[in-house]
This record gives C-alpha cells, sequence and structure tokens, in this order.
C-alpha cells in the first residue's frame, strides 16, 4: 500500500497587520520530510511512525509550516496547495493521503482555509 504524506499548517491571527508570506513557511519536500520529522512530536512523525508499523510505502510531498502570524498571503497558499496537487497527479499510483493540517489558517482568500486545501 503507497499512501502520500503533505501538511500545510499555520495558525493565522485575523488581528495581525503582518501577512503571512511564502518566505515565512518552512518547507521541505519530498525526501527530505522523513529525516526531519521522523523523531519529533508531530503529526507527520505519527504518519511515518505507522507507515513502519503497517508496513505501507511512503510517498510524501511537502510539509509546510509557519509561525503563528497574520493572514495566508494569496501567493503562499496558491504555491502550497499547488505544490500538493502537483505531487498527487505527478507522482505514482497511490492507495491514500495523509493531510497534516492545523485547523486555525485562514488565506486571503478563504476564511477557513484549511478547509479548503
Amino acid at each position: 500500500m503507497r499512501i502520500a504524506i503533505a501538511g500545510f499548517a499555520h495558525e493565522s491571527n485575523t488581528f495581525a497587520s503582518q501577512p503571512t508570506r511564502l518566505e515565512d513557511f518552512s518547507i521541505y519536500e519530498g525526501e527530505e520530510i522523513v529525516p526531519q520529522y521522523g523523531n519529533t512530536f508531530h503529526e507527520v512523525a505519527g504518519y511515518i511512525a505507522g507507515a513502519k508499523e503497517f508496513g505501507f510505502e511512503l510517498y510524501p510531498i511537502i510539509e509546510a509550516g509557519a509561525t503563528p502570524s497574520g493572514t495566508v498571503t494569496r501567493e503562499a497558499y496558491e504555491e502550497v496547495t499547488g505544490r500538493i496537487l502537483q505531487g498527487l497527479k505527478n507522482g505514482p499510483q497511490l492507495d491514500g493521503l495523509l493531510l497534516a493540517l492545523h485547523g486555525a489558517m485562514v488565506s486571503e482568500d478563504f476564511p477557513q482555509a484549511d478547509g479548503e486545501t
């Protein structure tokens, strides 16, 4: 079984005047993800541990996260979600997707951006 993993996490504060830009995110892609998150207390670490325990293959796409700050810019939102979609489209045949989201992201276009992702 092959499962894609991706993450896009941000806790937005709509009262903050400074928007959150693409360069404010720490972004890891592909094979960078497993060594970066494998031994952490992060959702992605749980995905990695579960894959090992149950014997399925991971197809890591992207993990993007930023510290809590202002609304996510249109450019940042479209870039990260675009990379997720490209990874799914251009990758191997998959049996599922594990998507790590924070739940409190607001973008310039979507007041509930996690739900749009």
